[in-house]
């Protein structure tokens, strides 16, 4: 018989919350582009599926540009998206 692991519920809270502070959806991200937000938007994919299609306005990153960090803007707030909503690549350290 296997146990069920046991979490401790301050734990996943102060863990969820601080990720929601650093995330977002569609909704959220189409929303502050209707609404003329001061953002800018970077696709860390490849540049062949940049170009399949991306986002309006958003700027191409892949891994191989981070060393210049060319694109990010330090007078807005920098969104990164890649591949789905849970994007590991973006969260990746340069």
């Amino acid at each position: 018989m296997t146990e069920t692991p046991t979490y401790d519920a301050a734990e996943a809270r102060d863990y969820f919350a601080k990720k929601i502070a650093f995330t977002m959806g569609p909704v959220e991200l189409h929303d502050q582009i209707v609404e003329s937000e001061n953002i800018t938007i970077i696709d860390v994919r490849e540049p062949e599926d940049y170009k399949k299609g991306h986002i309006p306005e958003a700027l191409n990153l892949p891994r191989s540009g981070w060393d210049t960090l060319n694109g990010l803007h330090e007078d807005s707030v920098n969104i990164l998206y890649c591949y789905s909503a849970t994007c590991h690549l973006a969260a990746t350290p340069p």
